[in-house]
């Protein structure tokens, strides 16, 4: 059985700040009373099993998810884009949807203690992949690999009470909704906040931030600011995951003696399974994932990477997998007993953190009036790569470029939108009238980078 953090913290340490959170700290037994309070207030059924969470309000969020753990009722925390949502409800099985509105937000209620515990398999929560290959999936993740999740990380960075741990990242993804449970079960501080570029270094440092995790493409917003390495200097834990860093960041980070990690993980392993301290390695090695944490053990399966964890999910929603191995999509290569990242399966792509299947977009592209348009991408050190909507006309065409950007706005979530809409004369063919993607990507790199 695995107790409630929370509430132990609150009755143990009941005026110690915990979170703060829509600019407000909230002490352990607030946030706790908090959560009291929504369950005797919420309207869910006494028969409802799975509740679908759709809100933009990190308090409502990380309450309800509690919330649901105590009333024995699965989470399934739905993204914030509501395309993106309504696509997750739509291959997802639920009994209800709690929204910010059916939900009132009560810290000054006081709650007595009911001692919760948790079943070691019984699923905590649903997150969503991308979809990067197909439609999104529900991953169902149990208390015991959100727990093993926690102890692993523990072991990577010993976190201490005093630490201060930022979180900028979405809560319906992994890395966010990771961080607060790390938080929880490390007894350390937690600062939720909406990622923005301009202001991000201030929040560093007026906060005295020790912890932080973000994705590459962070990195590249911040690190030319003349502020950035004295902010992010001061950092003792400074996670960078999502996706593989590029030789500049590795440079950035090492040549600053930042003390930062980088990680390999996925939704369907509750977070990082793998990783190495940036001043543990002397050369950039593009792919390189580290070492693998605690009792995970990693290996190649026809070129894909296996991953054997007392993290990985207990299933797909709607699957029968029950087990401790998931085979990723990834390619990989080992050498000397290191594992690189080799590359993924054709046409799926990451961009600013996000797996993206491009095949999916083009046949949602396919199924407009939309005429001879192609979604491919090209690599950028920034983003990871770049989705581009190339379409072939006569001239360049501003009438058929906002037709294209009104489609992709209306019909597709916010990270799998162009950055570039892009007129060319005709697609390069090859001597078979396949599309030449060679020549595409270099005539991209010639004319964008």
């Amino acid at each position: 059985m695995i107790p409630d953090f929370l509430e132990q913290y609150a009755f143990d340490q009941p005026n110690r700040r915990f979170v703060k959170i829509n600019n407000e700290w909230v002490t352990y037994s607030e946030f706790n009373n908090a959560i009291n309070y929504f369950i005797n207030k919420v309207s869910i059924s006494k028969d409802a099993k799975r509740v679908a969470i759709l809100s933009e309000n990190p308090a409502v969020t990380l309450i309800s998810i509690i919330g649901c753990n105590r009333m024995s009722k699965i989470p399934i925390v739905m993204p914030s884009d509501n395309l993106l949502s309504k696509e997750c409800l739509e291959v997802t099985d639920y009994d209800c949807v709690i929204k910010e509105k059916d939900c009132i937000i009560q810290y000054k209620q006081k709650s007595k203690y009911y001692a919760y515990k948790y079943n070691d398999e019984d699923v905590q929560c649903v997150l969503f992949t991308s979809g990067a290959s197909s439609l999104p999936k529900g991953v169902e993740l149990t208390f015991s690999n959100i727990n093993y999740s926690c102890v692993n990380w523990s072991n990577v960075y010993d976190f201490k009470e005093s630490d201060i741990y930022l979180n900028i990242l979405p809560l319906h993804h992994i890395s966010g909704l990771s961080i607060f449970f790390r938080s929880l079960y490390a007894n350390c501080h937690l600062i939720v906040e909406r990622y923005k570029k301009e202001n991000i270094l201030d929040l560093i440092s007026s906060n005295n931030i020790t912890c932080l995790s973000i994705v590459p493409k962070i990195l590249y917003d911040l690190k030319d600011d003349d502020n950035a390495v004295s902010a992010i200097k001061n950092i003792r834990f400074l996670l960078v995951g999502g996706d593989s860093i590029s030789e500049s960041i590795f440079n950035f980070l090492h040549s600053n003696n930042i003390n930062a990690y980088i990680s390999y993980g996925l939704t369907e392993t509750s977070s990082g399974i793998s990783g190495y301290w940036i001043n543990d390695v002397q050369n950039f090695k593009f792919g390189y994932i580290g070492t693998p944490h605690n009792q995970t053990k990693l290996s190649i399966i026809n070129g894909r990477l296996n991953i054997h964890s007392k993290t990985v999910m207990k299933k797909y929603s709607g699957s029968n997998l029950n087990c401790e191995n998931f085979l990723t999509t990834d390619f990989f290569v080992e050498k000397n007993f290191k594992f690189y990242f080799k590359g993924r399966r054709k046409k799926q792509i990451v961009s600013g953190g996000e797996n993206i299947n491009l095949d999916y977009i083009q046949y949602a592209v396919e199924q407009s009036d939309l005429m001879d348009v192609l979604v491919t991408s090209f690599d950028s050190d920034k983003w990871g790569d770049v989705i581009v909507a190339l379409y072939v006309s006569k001239n360049i065409n501003k009438d058929i470029e906002i037709n294209i950007a009104s489609f992709f706005k209306n019909n597709l979530p916010n990270f799998m939108q162009p950055k570039y809409i892009i007129h060319i004369d005709e697609f390069p063919k090859l001597s078979n009238q396949k599309i030449n993607y060679k020549n595409i990507k270099y005539y991209l790199e010639r004319n964008l980078l």
